[in-house]
């Protein structure tokens, strides 16, 4: 959908793991804008997929990307539920470097009274770095204070579509401590880390019981306190998605032909109030009668190229009520079902697209009204 003032912002919030964004999702919100919220999985292949899937949803404009979820210590001095708001994302084998948008940045440093928020470098890994020898090459080359494995991907999604996001990492480890297991050699070849391997991995050394015991309470400390930062974050945001709603027509005319008349008109018509609420009449007579439509609704399904993982993942495709997709141990595709008309609906289909037409005809008149005037 074009971006449309008579529609909400629209902000995207993707997180790795259910178990990320569990206290996010639980926590009641500020209505001022349309939310959207996904789960890619680990890894950086998953990642850009899904913020891929994110961002081409069809609906309104996504103002920002906010990438979201756990995070290793890289620094001194970093503690379990401390959080890291990147100035920059750096890849651990190609050394790219991606920032984010400034605005938003700064809106994030204005959201930090109360958390323990540090801002710095990121770093996105192929791998979980789970001992303090890996930690400390990791942090003198890169010179990164916190490590992940998603962020770059799903910023270079955000990018390739130019779309402003923000990394934020809640911290579940030091740089002073070894992790309890070796993550990496419980992970399947797609990166996903299956909890029926871990729980063997525990079964079988359960010396490890209290430190991955451990580990849990400091994930669901970071997850919290990632959530009361987010929900801080979602309040500072609206001057910062205005500016980049009025600096980034500015820059897409700057590679745009001469403005013709009609073009002129149009413009004016679109910031017209007349006009907005003129279109904004059209759009809910649509939507009245696409509840009455006389053929079955079409319904969203989830095909698994993988072995369901964990919990649930919300994704919110334009047209639907959130819908509740498995998480899964590799990619999925979204499908619709066929349509089919109900028996005997020929005519109420024939009364269906004529008030369709007829509340577009009303709306072109009604722009031709303003026009004149």
């Amino acid at each position: 959908m074009p971006d449309d003032p008579a529609y909400a912002p629209r902000i995207a919030v993707l997180f790795a793991l259910p178990e990320e964004a569990a206290p996010f999702r639980h926590q009641s919100f500020r209505s001022d804008w349309i939310l959207s919220i996904a789960c890619s999985g680990p890894g950086a292949r998953r990642a850009r997929e899904h913020a891929g899937l994110l961002l081409d949803d069809p609906g309104p404009a996504i103002r920002c990307l906010l990438i979201a979820g756990f995070g290793g210590g890289l620094a001194p001095g970093l503690s379990p539920g401390s959080l890291l708001l990147a100035e920059s994302v750096v890849g651990e084998r190609d050394g790219e470097c991606a920032a984010p948008d400034q605005e938003l940045l700064r809106a994030g440093k204005q959201a930090a009274d109360g958390f323990d928020l540090h801002s710095g470098r990121l770093l996105s890994a192929d791998r979980v770095l789970g001992t303090r020898a890996d930690k400390a090459r990791a942090a003198e080359s890169s010179g990164a204070l916190a490590v992940d494995m998603e962020s770059l991907s799903a910023a270079r999604a955000a990018a390739e579509r130019g779309v402003p996001w923000l990394a934020i990492r809640g911290l579940t480890d030091t740089a002073e401590e070894d992790l309890p297991l070796d993550f990496n050699a419980l992970a399947s070849p797609d990166g996903a880390i299956h909890r029926g391997r871990i729980v063997a991995a525990a079964l079988t050394h359960p010396w490890k019981i209290p430190g991955l015991i451990q580990l849990g309470k400091r994930s669901q400390l970071a997850a919290q306190n990632l959530a009361r930062y987010l929900d801080a974050l979602l309040k500072a945001l609206p001057q910062a998605l205005l500016l980049f709603a009025l600096l980034a027509p500015s820059r897409a005319r700057a590679a745009e032909p001469p403005l013709t008349l009609n073009a002129a008109v149009r413009q004016a018509l679109a910031s017209a109030p007349a006009a907005r609420a003129a279109r904004a009449t059209r759009d809910a007579t649509l939507a009245g009668l696409e509840r009455e439509r006389p053929i079955a609704r079409p319904t969203l399904e989830a095909r698994l190229a993988g072995t369901a993982q964990t919990r649930s993942t919300l994704y919110q495709p334009r047209g639907f009520p959130d819908t509740v997709l498995p998480d899964a141990a590799g990619r999925f595709d979204l499908i619709l079902e066929q349509t089919l008309l109900h028996a005997g609906a020929g005519a109420a289909r024939d009364r269906f697209e004529a008030e369709g037409l007829l509340a577009e005809a009303s709306f072109r008149l009604a722009l031709a009204e303003i026009a004149r005037s």
